[in-house]
């Protein structure tokens, strides 16, 4: 039985730090080492977890679709498998539960990296190991078609990597992650075409989706004017 993934507390985390980064911007206090230690590693600690369980989930799933292509394949020629809508009602339901907590997971890590996370860390950058966390979260969603096809997660995902990109200088990282999958993933030419739709029309991220064409097609882009 599927069991619905638990926000609570990772919400609970969003609202005390906007709280704390909000007074701090207007002039209210001045988080102290203590109390930015606090929240730093609060943060960490919550947000790695939740990446840790949506990848857990995914590799459980992936790992449950392999299997049912290794069974079909001793059935014969007709047997079909392997994909999550091809497996039975129980398995389906549990996807279906899972896209929509999936999207949940994905807008929670959007909405607490739209802080000013930077006032966490002396001097004021964040770690760049606590932002591949959201990254990597987003990267991994995108190598399951089933996930990258699915309109809501794709637009949670686009809406994330976007304020990475806009808030703490993912861009190059981007836009080499997403060339990578590219190459490797067949399903991702339709979804990346969606992505850098939303860059370029609702983000006006067209600085990133120059660097995409500069690292997937070797500098066609400077024949391109946005």
């Amino acid at each position: 039985m599927f069991i619905p993934l638990d926000l609570t507390r990772y919400e609970v985390c969003v609202r005390q730090l906007g709280s704390a980064l909000e007074s701090t911007q207007t002039g209210q206090s001045v988080l102290n080492r203590t109390e930015m230690n606090t929240h730093r590693n609060a943060l960490k600690m919550h947000t790695y977890l939740l990446c840790q369980f949506v990848d857990m989930f995914e590799n459980e799933l992936n790992a449950n679709a392999k299997s049912a292509v290794g069974a079909n394949a001793g059935r014969g020629r007709g047997a079909k498998g392997g994909r999550r809508g091809d497996r039975g009602p129980s398995d389906l339901q549990l996807c279906m539960d899972w896209f929509i907590e999936c999207e949940k997971a994905v807008s929670a890590l959007d909405q607490i990296c739209r802080l000013k996370l930077d006032k966490l860390w002396d001097p004021p950058v964040a770690e760049e190991d606590f932002i591949n966390l959201p990254a990597n979260c987003c990267y991994k969603l995108l190598e399951d078609r089933d996930m990258a096809s699915n309109a809501n997660i794709r637009a949670a995902v686009t809406s994330l990597l976007a304020t990475l990109v806009r808030r703490y200088g993912h861009s190059i990282a981007c836009s080499v992650k997403l060339a990578q999958l590219l190459q490797c993933f067949p399903h991702m030419v339709n979804c990346l075409m969606a992505i850098v739709r939303s860059f370029i029309e609702d983000e006006k991220l067209t600085g990133v989706v120059r660097e995409l064409l500069k690292v997937s097609f070797n500098g066609i882009d400077s024949f391109l004017v946005f």
